[in-house]
């Protein structure tokens, strides 16, 4: 039997808890969730300061409504109520696809927060055959939510069903809480011109969500002041699509050279939805983009007279929770 070298094994021993000793400790893990309320809240602090009436819907990220098992009170006051996806139908980006029971109860209990606070909530399903449309439109009834159902994931078109818009009236809506139904289009590209994209959108729904661009034409203060009246004579909203949680390489603040890793905020494409790049939302030179002065995101969307800003992607921090930085 070999003899153990007991000064040899002591010398590693040191050796090895020395280096250990000496490495920086681990990073702690970013707050991904905390980052995104933050970012939602500057936005709002921002949009409120020029006009306290502005409107700051977010879309998902139903974690960011609680904290430790708590409402999130700053986040809550922050917006002004929530849009939700498949809720009922078009899970896992599947139109017609009926939402399982459990992600149903669970989409309920987290908007219960939204609704407790007293923000409505809007409730995006996708489904185009005529009884699956009409059981979403029952069943966000009964939730109590403001309902629209798309009849594909694209949000590039008109529904043709139903003929007229869920709860159509002739009231004036001038807070969200006026609302009873909204029509959602935000690629107006396929409608082949900007005047027959604005003529398709002349309905009596309370609210519409539009993208500012389409194409190579942006909404002006003209535009939007003819959005704002229903068919019927009635006031509506209208409020802009924004995606905060993703770059997109179509919009007017993607600069030349620009790809994963350069500038540092830009991340991987997203495999679903080609030419979108996550974005590390965190980043003061991301955020700048949005309310960074007077050519900012924010500053354009006001500047044209929408009634409000309406955030997608800002569940982000589910897929950097998921993959990291």
């Amino acid at each position: 039997m070999s003899q153990i070298n007991y000064t040899a094994l002591l010398t590693g021993l040191l050796a090895v808890g020395t280096a250990m000793a000496s490495e920086k400790p681990a990073a702690p893990k970013r707050d991904y969730r905390t980052a995104m309320r933050e970012f939602v809240q500057a936005i709002s602090a921002q949009a409120k300061k020029a006009d306290p009436a502005f409107l700051v819907v977010p879309q998902g990220g139903v974690g960011l409504l609680t904290d430790k098992g708590k409402p999130a009170d700053d986040y809550l006051k922050a917006i002004d109520g929530i849009g939700q996806e498949e809720v009922f139908y078009g899970f896992d980006n599947k139109d017609n696809r009926k939402t399982p029971k459990k992600e149903t109860d669970n989409f309920l209990k987290q908007l219960a927060v939204v609704k407790n606070a007293g923000k409505p909530v809007l409730s995006i399903d996708y489904a185009s055959k005529k009884e699956l449309v009409d059981d979403a439109y029952a069943k966000n009834a009964v939730a109590g939510f403001i309902p629209f159902v798309a009849d594909r994931r694209g949000l590039d078109s008109v529904p043709k069903y139903p003929e007229k818009p869920v709860n159509e009236n002739a009231g004036d809506v001038k807070a969200l809480k006026d609302v009873k139904n909204f029509l959602y289009v935000i690629d107006g590209g396929k409608f082949g011109s900007k005047e027959k994209y604005l003529a398709a959108l002349k309905t009596n729904h309370d609210l519409l969500v539009i993208d500012l661009f389409t194409g190579n034409w942006a909404a002006t203060a003209d535009d939007l002041k003819q959005l704002k009246v229903k068919v019927n004579g009635g006031r509506r909203l209208v409020l802009c699509y924004v995606s905060i949680g993703e770059a997109e390489d179509y919009r007017f603040y993607w600069q030349k050279g620009w790809k994963p890793g350069n500038p540092a905020f830009i991340g991987p494409e997203n495999p679903q939805w080609k030419r979108n790049f996550a974005a590390k939302y965190w980043e003061p030179a991301w955020q700048a983009v949005f309310v960074g002065g007077k050519d900012s995101y924010l500053s354009r969307v006001q500047a044209a007279g929408f009634d409000g800003i309406y955030l997608d992607k800002v569940d982000e921090y589910e897929w950097f929770e998921e993959k990291g930085e």
